[in-house]
């Protein structure tokens, strides 16, 4: 009796119930290789070139007995980097304030000095351009009053600040004659330049001159005076500020009519005329006033040009030049 044949793939025993089939049998299985060897170089510090690094831990630490003098000038060269950046940051800090102060020099300078143009400068070049009689004249309060309150004035005597709106003002007319020319001559008698004192000293007031208008009248003969009605001032501008400038007791001693006393009046403006002339005194406040401002800006400005211009590069360039 014939045996019988097992049949095909397919065809009568199913698939995948643990029998291998002909494909299975027939692929060869296949082994990992293992990884290459790494050449290393002889000593057995560093890898070959061409050959890859499997390694990436940390590297080796050398002994420091191996190889002590390597450390030490490591060692120095970093003591010595670390000074160098510690004297390199002390001396941008000292460049960086000294500028700082440089500036503020500057800026306090220029504030200073557009404070001090209406108070001290002004009326110090206006005193000394004016042109003043340099002898003291004989003058006479004949008229004064105080206008309180916003009016149309043209002029003020005094005025406690030279830019406010609302007016404080008084005015004080005055007539005046000059005496120097006949100081040393005989003066007849009843002649006003005999009445008082000498230049600098106060004069009297006229017998009855505050409240005897008759007997005012009679002394501001036009015959007896060189100018009439003229204006006084406190000083050229006629404003200040406190306490240099003081309307309340400039009003109670030259407001008063019939009082003399010596004045100075201005040659360009003869209808203009000052209780107090010095000219030294106000070429020193002009002198102070723009000394300080000016002299602080300029400090500061040399002391910017020296720390920041580029000094070493234009030595080196005009020597290349020359």
């Amino acid at each position: 009796m014939p045996e019988p044949t097992a049949p095909a793939p397919g065809h009568g025993q199913p698939v995948g119930l643990g029998a291998p089939t002909l494909t299975e049998e027939l692929i060869p299985i296949r082994k990992p290789r293992p990884p290459p060897a790494v050449s290393k170089a002889p000593g057995g510090s560093s890898p070959l070139k061409g050959a890859g690094r499997l390694d990436n831990g940390p590297a080796p630490v050398e002994d420091p007995q191996i190889n002590p003098g390597k450390v030490a000038l490591q060692q120095l060269l970093k003591e010595r980097g670390s000074k160098k950046k510690k004297r390199t940051s002390c001396r941008s800090l000292l460049r960086l304030y000294t500028t700082i102060l440089a500036g503020l020099m500057i800026v306090f300078g220029l504030f200073t000095l557009l404070f001090l143009v209406p108070m001290t400068i002004d009326p110090a070049l206006a005193t000394l351009t004016y042109q003043f009689q340099a002898s003291p004249v004989l003058c006479m309060t004949t008229f004064a009053r105080e206008v309180v309150g916003l009016r149309n004035i043209s002029w003020c005597s005094c005025t406690e600040g030279c830019t406010s709106d609302v007016y404080n003002c008084t005015q004080v007319t005055v007539v005046y004659r000059n005496c120097s020319i006949s100081r040393n001559e005989s003066l007849p008698e009843g002649d006003l330049c005999d009445l008082g004192g000498e230049g600098g000293e106060e004069l009297s007031e006229v017998e009855g001159g505050g409240s005897d208008l008759t007997a005012l009248a009679s002394h501001t003969n036009p015959a007896h005076w060189d100018e009439l009605n003229a204006s006084l001032y406190i000083n050229v501008k006629g404003c200040g500020y406190p306490p240099t400038v003081n309307c309340s007791q400039f009003f109670d001693y030259y407001g008063v009519p019939g009082r003399r006393y010596w004045c100075y009046y201005s040659h360009l403006d003869p209808q203009l005329v000052v209780p107090h002339y010095d000219p030294s005194e106000a070429e020193l406040e002009l002198a102070n006033s723009l000394g300080w401002t000016v002299g602080a800006q300029l400090a500061g400005l040399i002391i910017i040009l020296l720390l920041h211009w580029p000094y070493a590069a234009c030595i080196r360039h005009c020597r290349r030049t020359w």
